[in-house]
């Protein structure tokens, strides 16, 4: 049985995503509960080469090449169609995974049966949600929380949710499509658990080199 399928949109990320994916192969959640998606949003560098690479060589890899699309929202909608985990995770191909994240965000979304499991985030070059964590107990309603603090994609989803709302990412604007697919799977769910003690989600930001003078 698949526990988690990683979403993970890619364009013109190969200086990013062999770490992305290494982050996921290494995790301690036993790779026969793992799937791993990666829908090619019509990358033109490396990108589409390094994926089918992997692909080869390790069976729960599933790669899928599209046209360019625009924005995220397209890939993660292609990812939530194909997977077939209780639970969807989507990360970004430039960040990368604690390697106990998806061990410890099945663990407490299974012990409440939680429909949106939040691990804890690190920003590397950036900041990060931090209230979510702090503020609230491992498992919380959506109601009266200050959820709403962090409303990006970077969670863990039941497909089940997903699917019975027809909850999906907004294709055609490519500006707060987040907003439009977390807040009504907040607004549906049964409930929110968070992974607060373990930095499960590094976010990085890209640093600029300085100009010189």
């Amino acid at each position: 049985m698949i526990k988690v399928t990683v979403a993970i949109p890619v364009y013109n990320d190969e200086q990013f995503i062999e770490r992305c994916i290494a982050s996921i192969l290494n995790q301690t959640l036993d790779q026969q509960f793992l799937e791993i998606i990666c829908i090619d949003d019509g990358s033109t560098d490396q990108s589409g080469a390094i994926l089918d690479r992997y692909e080869k060589e390790f069976p729960n890899i599933h790669v899928e090449h599209q046209m360019n699309s625009g924005s995220p929202s397209g890939p993660r909608n292609k990812a939530i169609e194909l997977a077939n985990g209780q639970y969807i995770y989507f990360v970004d191909a430039d960040d990368f995974l604690g390697e106990e994240a998806l061990e410890r965000m099945v663990a407490v979304g299974e012990k409440y049966d939680s429909d949106i499991v939040v691990g804890k985030y690190k920003g590397v070059n950036r900041g990060v949600p931090e209230a979510i964590f702090s503020k609230n107990p491992e498992f919380f309603s959506f109601y009266g929380s200050n959820a709403l603090t962090t409303i990006s994609s970077l969670k863990m989803f039941k497909v089940s949710l997903l699917h019975e709302h027809q909850i999906r990412f907004f294709e055609e604007t490519n500006i707060g499509e987040a907003h439009t697919f977390t807040v009504p799977a907040y607004i549906c769910s049964n409930g929110i658990a968070i992974v607060k003690d373990y930095d499960c989600y590094y976010a990085t930001a890209i640093q600029m080199p300085l100009k010189s003078n």
